[in-house]
């Protein structure tokens, strides 16, 4: 390469990658003749994860952009509620049958002094004015004002509308609204009431609550033709037809709902994935589920199906919607359990569009070519009106009322498949042989890894076309930030030789997967725990670990040792002289496993001379009885099944199967083919046109097991003041040690990581002997990487949130309170305005809640009241619009000196939006004194007591004339409360620490910000 003239090569380096869903660390190592021989540059990368990461991790998430979507759509709602009632009062008014108004405002008084007048005519209808109203329209002619006022009602109350399309997510909550309908027209039909508004009408509201149930909008049409009919002979001149058709669409129309837009297939670039509904995605999901099903052959072993067996299950599965497990096994005449019925599901799924529409056809649908059953489901897919798709079934399809109506109602399985109809033509084949899903795309879909244009930087992720089927906003995010950091690098080194990159666990684990991870995380906490009180009550003050561990073991066993059968106790398990130790049931320098799985409590001198170095079968094989008797005890074991199965085929491992283990781990390990890591790796790709280049591979994509070994064998953990061994999450550029790691990772490494771990095992130590570094000074070298490091930080700058808290409040008194609605059981006496509520919820109890009593005598029950609330408020809206709000969030605080002074003032995302508005800058740059203006993650230098030179600003308020929140850049917020390094300055604190802003690029390279 040449710059202005000079002639240079950029060094040969491999890239290490280390994405979470809120961090990417990197770091490139150099190469020379093809091997490590020292670091070029690495860091971190911090930026806001899509969701909370503590929901992440249980897998329960609502991303940020799913909360404010709904807030748009119940507003989107509430705007189209306001106008259909706008609407419909515009038409009743022209027609003389309500006051007129200029808006919603005057509506509701008109409404409410119409009330009032109706009552005075008619007294003893207060609770339940508009229904008494709609009941005797059936039947007496009412005032024209009377009937205008009981049409508004039906077009406020009109009804829930079932939607064919509705996602199948929301089936049980439809199932309940039409079975709670269902259970309502039974109710009217037995009290003999003709409409709707009847029935209510006959409801005394002080016995039973006429609203919070669910209505249909068919019985509010009904009811409108009723008393159209009932009152159109005493006005004609004005309930003509046409009126009456353009006041029913008002009321009642709706929107069809707009179909969710499909992703794009994974493997078939430009095709839209294919819906469940249709034949060959049911065809593919049990295909999956058939050719993944093994079943057992006693308690602890299993085999796969055989050829019939399978076909028998594929034919099952063709014809049910769900097939459980025991009618499963009755079926194929099994005794044993399904290794998916192990893994927690309950059944299988069967092709549930098939199980449906033979229910409605019954032997026309098996009499049906293939080609017209694909025909029949495309029309249910197209169709958007019930009645439009009945009329066709009637007509084309030439069926019964009967069955076009069921037709037209089934709900098949919505949402998408994964692939479309051109990848499923492709795939189904090989999995119709026997062939598992991994193995039909290895098989169809393998060439896709290579062959490609090749890109000089990556270019955005919604750019790409690999990742246009891309449905995951976590890996989304992630892979931008990661785009950012890898053009980086390359703009300044060039493209690198390979690169390595590792996921974070929650980030290629599907939400699903994350919330089973989860729960079985808290069992087994909560099962370390109870162990953890156990031991101490055996007299152990301080339990470890490995403590905790032993005594797990100890009750998995029963306190029997599996080899030697001696009884195990609190004093020879513990104490200054063990006489158990924790066994690697296969040698760990064969195995790399240090899981729970591969472990049990073995006699000391048993495990050094006996079992040392061997797995139980090589130990034992020889003594036929002894072996057996081994196995029996290990099949008395306790715990988890899964678990106890593990334990008893590593026990029955040969030679071979163990010689295997390694090359079958080390593979796993540079071949991780979850989605999200599979969605990385061929996005990396896109730089050298695939995975593969001329037949040399150049990503990698780990599964991470290796990297922590590692870090641990290399003594990489103690560089950020972990000596206990363990890794130091709380600082964050503990990402780009494990990038060191992850780059490294490469076949050799892991046989290198055997050797040590045998090793450890001569030597008596915890893991791994010393591991010597890839190369010379290795870890000083990434010791001083570290120390130079300056984590990056995104900005935060884009205006863009919720303006103002959701709570409004009343007027405000002469005190500058204002009034907020608040449950009774939540509100201080103290703070309610109102006397006879105060009183009454003052003597209110949890038995007897609060109540006012009525001139009648009538008991209303309280369950919200006002209290006086003061605080900043801002009011928002115009004219009938206006209310008053908390302003919410700060959206950048300006600096600035007055009379050699510095002073913050705090600005409001509220704020900040009316500036943008009204062409004004956001920041206001202009003003006399300003000085620099900070934002969320926006990052400063700063002369600190401690040392720490870059500081982030982690949030600001308003109290006590504006404060900072400062943590260090390079630690997490937890482990900055721990170390006791959080700043929280005012103005003149701020300005004795002579802050600097800069600016971070994703390299960690720090400039000026020119603020």
């Amino acid at each position: 390469m040449s710059q202005a003239g000079v002639s240079f090569s950029l060094p040969e380096y491999i890239l290490g990658l280390d994405l979470g869903v809120a961090s990417v660390g990197w770091s490139a190592i150099e190469l020379i003749d093809g091997a490590p021989a020292g670091i070029l540059g690495g860091g971190a990368r911090v930026f806001e994860a899509a969701a909370p990461p503590e929901q992440i991790e249980k897998g329960r998430e609502e991303l940020r952009n799913a909360q404010r979507r709904e807030a748009r759509l119940r507003r989107r709602q509430a705007r189209r509620r306001a106008r259909r009632l706008a609407k419909v009062y515009g038409i009743l008014a022209e027609a003389k049958m309500l006051p007129t108004a200029r808006d919603e405002a005057e509506r509701q008084k008109t409404l409410d002094r119409l009330d009032g007048e109706i009552l005075a005519r008619h007294p003893g209808h207060a609770a339940n004015l508009p229904y008494w109203l709609r009941a005797r329209a059936l039947d007496e002619k009412l005032e024209p004002s009377e009937l205008g006022r009981a049409l508004y009602h039906l077009a406020q109350r009109r009804g829930f509308l079932s939607n064919r399309k509705a996602p199948i997510e929301d089936e049980k909550e439809q199932g309940k609204v039409r079975g709670d309908i269902s259970a309502l027209r039974a109710k009217i039909a037995e009290a003999g009431a003709r409409t709707l508004g009847e029935y209510f009408a006959g409801i005394d509201p002080q016995e039973e609550r006429i609203r919070q149930r669910y209505t249909e909008r068919g019985m509010y049409a009904e009811e409108f033709d009723r008393i159209w009919e009932g009152q159109a002979p005493h006005y004609p001149e004005i309930l003509t037809e046409e009126m009456r058709s353009r006041l029913r669409r008002a009321i009642f129309f709706q929107r069809p709902l707009k179909t969710a837009e499909a992703g794009e297939c994974e493997f078939e670039e430009g095709r839209k994935r294919a819906p469940w509904a249709v034949l060959a995605a049911q065809r593919f999901r049990l295909l999956q589920k058939a050719n993944d099903l093994s079943v057992g052959i006693d308690d602890w072993h299993d085999r796969d199906l055989t050829a019939p067996e399978r076909a028998v299950v594929v034919q099952l599965l063709e014809s049910e919607a769900d097939v459980t497990f025991p009618r499963l096994r009755k079926e194929l005449g099994l005794k044993g359990k399904f290794n998916l019925e192990r893994g927690g599901e309950k059944r299988l799924v069967g092709n549930r569009t098939v199980a449906k529409l033979r229910e409605i056809l019954g032997e026309r649908w098996e009499a049906m070519p293939a080609e017209e059953r694909d025909r029949l489901v495309e029309d249910w897919l197209s169709f958007v009106s019930d009645e439009a798709l009945k009329r066709r079934a009637i007509r084309h399809w030439r069926m019964t009322e009967e069955q076009a109506t069921a037709f037209a109602k089934v709900q098949l399985q919505s949402g998408h498949c994964g692939l479309s109809r051109q990848a499923l033509k492709k795939l189904l084949p090989p999995m119709e042989e026997g062939k598992g899903y991994s193995e039909a795309v290895k098989e169809v879909y393998e060439s896709r890894f290579s062959g490609g244009e090749a890109h000089e930087l990556l270019p955005p992720v919604r750019e790409c076309p690999r990742l246009r089927a891309l449905r995951n906003p976590m890996v989304e995010r992630t892979l931008t930030e990661m785009r950012k950091v890898v053009n980086g690098v390359i703009r300044q080194y060039g493209k690198p030789v390979r690169i390595v990159v590792e996921l974070g666990r929650d980030l290629k684990r599907s939400r699903g997967e994350r919330e089973k991870l989860s729960k079985r995380m808290r069992e087994r906490e909560s099962d370390r725990e109870k162990a953890r009180e156990a031991v101490k009550k055996a007299g152990v003050a301080d339990p470890k670990r490995a403590d905790i561990e032993k005594w797990l073991l100890a009750e998995e066993c029963a306190w029997e040792c599996p080899y030697t059968g001696r009884k195990i106790s609190v004093r020879t398990l513990f104490g200054d002289a063990p006489e158990f130790d924790v066994e690697h049931i296969i040698p760990r320098g064969r195995s790399l496993d240090d899981s729970f799985a591969n472990k049990t409590l073995c006699e000391a001198a048993e495990n050094r001379h006996s079992k040392a170095g061997k797995t139980p079968r090589e130990a034992y094989e020889h003594d036929a009885a002894r072996y057996e008797e081994i196995l029996r005890r290990l099949r008395g074991f306790h715990g988890d099944e899964a678990l106890r199965r593990a334990k008893l085929r590593r026990f029955e491992m040969t030679t071979d199967e163990v010689d295997a283990l390694l090359k079958d781990f080390t593979e796993e390990q540079l071949n991780d083919t979850r989605y999200a890591s599979k969605t990385a790796a061929d996005y990396l790709g896109m730089l050298y046109g695939g995975r593969d280049q001329n037949g040399t591979r150049r990503i990698y994509a780990t599964s991470g097991q290796v990297t922590a070994m590692l870090r641990s064998a290399w003594d990489l953990n103690p560089i950020l003041g972990r000596p206990d061994g363990r890794k130091e999450r709380g600082d964050l550029r503990h990402h780009a040690i494990d990038a060191v790691a992850i780059a490294l990772t490469e076949p050799r490494r892991v046989a290198e990581l055997a050797r040590a771990a045998e090793m450890s095992a001569i030597e008596r130590k915890r893991k791994f002997s010393s591991l010597p570094g890839p190369f010379p000074d290795f870890v000083d070298k990434v010791r001083r990487l570290v120390d130079g490091i300056v984590v990056s930080h995104r900005m935060e700058h884009v205006l863009r949130g919720p303006l103002h808290e959701e709570t409004n409040y009343g007027k405000e008194d002469d005190q500058g309170r204002r009034r907020l609605r608040r449950p009774w059981d939540k509100a201080k006496p103290g703070e309610i305005g109102d006397r006879a509520v105060r009183e009454a919820v003052e003597r209110a109890t949890k038995e007897k809640p609060p109540f006012l009593v009525g001139r009648d005598g009538q008991q209303t029950p309280i369950k919200k009241v006002r209290i006086w609330v003061k605080e900043r408020f801002a009011s928002v809206g115009e004219g009938a619009r206006l209310r008053h709000v908390s302003p919410g969030n700060n959206h950048h605080v300006e600096v600035i000196e007055e009379r050699g002074k510095w002073k913050f003032e705090v600005v409001t995302r509220l704020e900040a939006m009316r500036r943008k508005k009204a062409g004004q800058p956001v920041v206001n740059r202009q003003r006399e004194g300003f000085l620099f203006s900070l934002m969320g993650g926006d990052t400063m230098q700063m002369q600190h007591e401690s040392g720490v030179r870059h500081w982030v600003l982690q949030s600001m308020s308003q109290e006590q004339n504006g404060r900072l929140v400062l943590i260090p850049a390079h630690l997490g917020l937890e482990k900055a409360k721990k170390e006791g390094l959080i700043e929280r300055p005012m103005a003149g604190s701020f300005r004795k620490m002579a802050p600097e802003k800069a600016q971070v690029d994703p390299l960690g390279r720090v400039f000026p910000a020119h603020d």
